[in-house]
């Protein structure tokens, strides 16, 4: 007689397993599962319509700014491929700590600002941020990254790469 209700009980996981994987398909995968269109085609155009001298020069940063180490992409002068992970790597003076809600990035002379685009996506944290499946357009691009600590004190570096 057990041995019924374990049949019973193994079909009728089985159909709930079943309608779960129905569903699961039926409303796709998660969005951080989806590949982030960081750069819309139309973006990247109007950027490269730039003439080189609207490029303005970065100003040199403060000592006790924090820092952006870029872990990845890892950068070899080689074009990277699509999709890309960016991953990030913050650090404060010692006297002062990461404010995750300053954390911005801007795209190019332009200086789009695709914070909203990435945030979506991942939690910044006093650490760092990864964002995974990154779809960016073929081309040169430049992202300038920011962040400040709890005493207002702004770091950025610029992530400068092609894609092909």
């Amino acid at each position: 007689m057990s041995g019924g209700r374990t049949v019973g009980k193994t079909v009728a996981s089985t159909r709930h397993a079943r309608w779960l994987l129905a569903a699961v398909l039926a409303l796709g995968a998660p969005a951080w599962a989806q590949p982030l269109l960081l750069v819309s085609e139309q973006e990247v155009a109007r950027e490269m319509a730039l003439p080189p001298e609207a490029i303005t020069p970065r100003t040199a940063p403060r000592p006790d700014a924090p820092t952006i180490r870029v872990l990845a992409p890892v950068l070899g002068g080689q074009p990277l491929g699509n999709p890309i992970r960016i991953e990030l790597s913050f650090a404060a003076a010692p006297d002062a700590e990461i404010d995750p809600a300053s954390f911005s990035a801007l795209y190019g002379a332009l200086r789009i600002d695709l914070t909203d685009r990435i945030v979506s996506r991942v939690t910044v944290e006093k650490t760092g941020l990864r964002v995974d499946n990154v779809v960016i357009p073929s081309g040169n691009h430049r992202l300038l990254l920011r962040i400040a600590d709890t005493k207002a004190r702004t770091g950025e570096t610029e992530l400068r790469f092609s894609v092909q």
